[in-house]
């Protein structure tokens, strides 16, 4: 299975690596983008930029990185960020709790 994941570089100097994007992040984001008319969820959206980083807060909320709202995330705290594709090691779903390696 193929994986998005998001590596952040924050104000501090702190970086954060491979922040899995997840269902509820993508969620999050469409939700977002329809309440601020930020129009359609795609790549060749004039808000494409706008949305990685909302994606990436949605990220490094939910793992603790960051308690900033998403405009001061974004205007504040957030210096760059690389998004990138992952491949997931998934555990054989026969056996609970087994995780190949």
């Amino acid at each position: 299975m193929k994986l998005t994941v998001v590596t952040i570089e924050l104000a501090t100097g702190d970086v954060h690596e491979d922040l899995r994007i997840t269902i509820q992040d993508r969620l999050r984001l469409e939700r977002t983008a329809r309440v601020n008319k930020w129009g359609p969820i795609a790549t060749d959206s004039p808000h494409v930029t706008e949305q990685q980083v909302f994606l990436a807060w949605s990220a490094a909320t939910r793992a603790g990185h960051t308690s900033a709202t998403f405009e001061q995330f974004r205007d504040a705290e957030l210096q760059d960020l690389e998004f990138k594709a992952a491949e997931a090691e998934l555990g054989d779903p026969t056996r609970p709790g087994h995780i190949p390696g």
